[in-house]
């Protein structure tokens, strides 16, 4: 997708009442995708690091990336999950996998232009259940 596209516009508008939900998710995506990070493969490869960061450009690298917090990403993930399958799946595809949008909206059966309101109502659903989930803590 070109960044001149009507509908890259449309998937990167988030609404006012849903910027707080935005942030929880990207805080949940960093958090899931540090987790992927981690994992290896069986061979020693892995084992091989190319250049090792000084500790300045490690700490720089910190600063751009920042440790994302644990309790709010585990409670990101209680709501995710608790949605239904095919909003569930949009979320995932788009903040985890970051999946070309066109490859979503044919995999969920979803009209291309019907694609940022399906995902500002999955967002609106991650938000009324952390809401539910803040009246039972």
């Amino acid at each position: 997708m070109k960044r001149d596209d009507p509908v890259f516009a449309l998937m990167s508008y988030i609404p006012t009442e849903l910027v707080d939900v935005h942030e929880k998710l990207l805080n949940w995506q960093r958090w899931a995708r540090q987790a992927q990070i981690k994992k290896h493969c069986g061979s020693i490869e892995w084992k091989y690091l190319p250049g090792r960061l000084t500790e300045e450009a490690q700490q720089e690298r910190e600063a751009v990336y920042p440790a994302p917090d644990v309790l709010c990403a585990l409670r990101v993930e209680r709501a995710v999950v608790g949605c239904p399958e095919k909003h569930k799946k949009l979320i995932v595809a788009h903040y985890i996998y970051k999946v070309d949008q066109s490859i979503i909206s044919r995999k969920l059966h979803i009209r291309w232009l019907d694609l940022p309101a399906a995902l500002n109502s999955a967002r609106h659903m991650v938000k009324n259940r952390l809401r539910l989930q803040n009246k039972c803590d």
